[in-house]
């Protein structure tokens, strides 16, 4: 299970990789299993010890059912039992197979793919002003950029599914009207360089992208978002037009509006997009830039080269990590897919009690009533009557476990709707699929002992007693 961890990577358990079996706790889980299966080895035990003579000797002479009705009707009992379980769990891991289908098909806006992440975060003791910084910044860029296997490479103050750097939000409003009320009207802020946009993937719709051109000497400019444009100038061309942005401090400047890109997913695939606005790195000089390097090749292979590059530019001011994009946005889904295997891994142990269930049942019931069998061949019983015999008994119990699962599924799955995305917790398919399988594997189950007895010799069962 440790390793099961380490392999799905939940994203909210913390110090994963120091997780370890210890001796303790695989000594604790050995004793309690042990424990268990002395306690339901016993059971069976003190109850033979006050078994009824007369009344077993009675019963061993009823050739249908060697049996006491009791104890068969218990038998069937836990079988329809553990069908039903299996039903439940394997309703509840279809739905987050299929969230998860649909959570993975959700375009983020952006390309992850072959997208190397390396956040920089400058000294401000050193870099003390935005000339230092933006030299340094432009010096990485050129850097990075003539690196083999390097297409483009971009930053930006944060990025799509990461958590380091400065994320924040500020008031907006159309030049020529009020500010809203309370700051209520607001829009995320990034400052970017000029190729972030096409490192990353994301379109322009409108209007043109950065350049270097954009620098703290000229009109200030900004590129907006699809949801920002269509909030604030709805059906009309907002390039050309301007947007206040409030940053109290700061002061409250009008920025011409050059440019509108695609929404994007900024805080994972379960998020929605939210208004954005972009601002040339080189006219906001932040010391803090998360560095993109889209590459032809697995960036893997280049952190070496990239790690090197970083610190010819200054020694002193190393990369805070190297991770790909792809895991990040992997990240944001970690406890789907969690829960996902989690569960599935559950569903299917109990998919194979249920069918071990029926199998052994099926095959005590068939010995025990070899004799049975044998005066219903000697009857004129084909082996297809005796095939149906017993496979019949198998549904019956199957059918029966699979309508209570499938009832108590309809409640249950209610409480995974918060780990839901993009399916209902009562999903008519998947339940449809649930049934299907456990009638498949049902059959399989049924198969063996309904094929042995239709082996059964009639003159041999006839002799038995």
């Amino acid at each position: 299970f440790v390793s099961f961890l380490k392999i799905t990577r939940p994203g909210d358990l913390p110090r994963l990789d120091e997780l370890s079996m210890s001796t303790p706790v695989f000594l604790f889980s050995a004793m309690l299993t042990l424990s268990i299966g002395v306690v339901f080895g016993v059971m069976p035990a003190l109850h033979g010890l006050g078994f009824n003579l007369p009344l077993t000797l009675k019963e061993e002479n009823s050739r249908g059912i060697t049996a006491g009705s009791k104890r068969q009707r218990l038998r069937n009992l836990l079988v329809v039992s553990e069908v039903a379980l299996a039903v439940v769990l394997l309703a509840a891991a279809g739905l987050l197979v299929r969230s998860f289908q649909r959570l993975r098909s959700v375009d983020p806006g952006f390309n992850g793919s072959n997208v190397l992440v390396l956040p920089i975060f400058l000294d401000n003791n050193v870099y003390n002003s935005g000339t230092k910084t933006r030299a340094y910044y432009d010096q990485l860029t050129q850097e990075l950029s003539v690196l083999p296997g390097v297409v483009s490479v971009g930053g930006a103050t944060a990025l799509p599914a990461s958590p380091l750097g400065p994320d924040f939000d500020r008031p907006i409003w159309a030049e020529g009207t009020l500010p809203p009320p309370g700051g209520a009207n607001r829009a995320d802020v990034r400052m970017v360089t000029p190729e972030y946009f096409r490192t990353l993937g994301i379109s322009l719709l409108q209007g043109r992208a950065f350049s270097t051109q954009d620098r703290p000497d000229s009109p200030r400019v900004m590129i907006i978002n699809q949801s920002l444009a269509d909030r604030v100038w709805p059906g009309l061309d907002p390039v050309g037009k301007h947007l206040v942005v409030d940053y109290s401090r700061a002061g409250t400047y009008p920025y011409e509006v050059v440019g509108v890109v695609n929404d994007i997913r900024f805080y994972g695939l379960r998020s929605n997009p939210r208004p954005e606005v972009y601002f040339p790195h080189a006219q906001r000089s932040y010391l803090i830039l998360n560095m993109a390097v889209r590459t032809s090749v697995d960036p893997r292979g280049l952190i070496p080269q990239v790690r090197r590059a970083v610190l010819e530019v200054d020694p002193l001011q190393p990369a805070q990590s190297y991770v790909l994009l792809e895991d990040l946005l992997a990240a944001t889904v970690a406890r789907d897919r969690f829960a996902m295997l989690l569960l599935t891994s559950f569903a299917i142990t109990a998919l194979l009690l249920a069918a071990l269930g029926i199998f052994g049942l099926l095959s005590s019931t068939v010995t025990q009533r070899t004799h049975e069998i044998g005066i219903r061949m000697a009857l004129g019983a084909q082996p297809r009557d005796i095939f149906k015999l017993v496979v019949g008994q198998g549904m019956v119990l199957t059918l029966a476990g699979v309508g209570v699962g499938l009832a108590a599924s309809f409640t249950l799955t209610r409480f995974l709707e918060s780990l839901l995305f993009g399916v209902s917790a009562t999903d008519p398919v998947t339940f449809a699929g649930v049934a299907v399988l456990l009638a498949a594997v049902a059959l399989l189950a049924c198969y063996l002992p309904a094929r042995r007895a239709t082996k059964v010799d009639p003159m041999v069962a006839l002799r038995y007693e």
